[in-house]
């Protein structure tokens, strides 16, 4: 076993803020393989796609939107703050497709948990 499989893990959770992606969350902790793994919430977030001839630019921050619906999604998972069994909530907020974020971040993560069906569908 090579120094990497002792050391804590990365627990990868897709977040939409759905009520199937808080359950993902709340799932993540309970299987963590060690108390003291890191528990990494990702929320991926692009531009809408214009269709027609043009559309004109929106003010309006996707990414901090996003950053928010994080936040309230780990706040209704987890109400009294952080579980004990977790050593560190990492959030992260993605500009991407979440099919291509959450495959790129499982490459280096002892496990993903996903909802069954979220806002995308």
């Amino acid at each position: 076993m090579d120094a990497s499989a002792t050391s804590c893990a990365r627990v990868v959770v897709g977040v939409d803020g759905s009520p199937s992606s808080i359950a993902a969350l709340q799932l993540a902790v309970s299987l963590m393989p060690l108390a003291g793994d890191t528990l990494r919430a990702i929320t991926a977030w692009q531009h809408p796609l214009a269709f027609g001839l043009y559309a004109p630019p929106v003010e309006y921050d996707y990414e901090g939107f996003a950053r928010q619906a994080l936040d309230q999604a780990l706040t209704e998972a987890f109400p009294e703050g952080t579980p004990p069994r977790v050593g560190e909530v990492d959030r992260r907020v993605v500009r991407g497709l979440a099919a291509e974020v959450l495959i790129q971040e499982s490459m280096h993560a002892a496990m993903i948990v996903v909802g069954s069906r979220g806002h995308g569908g």
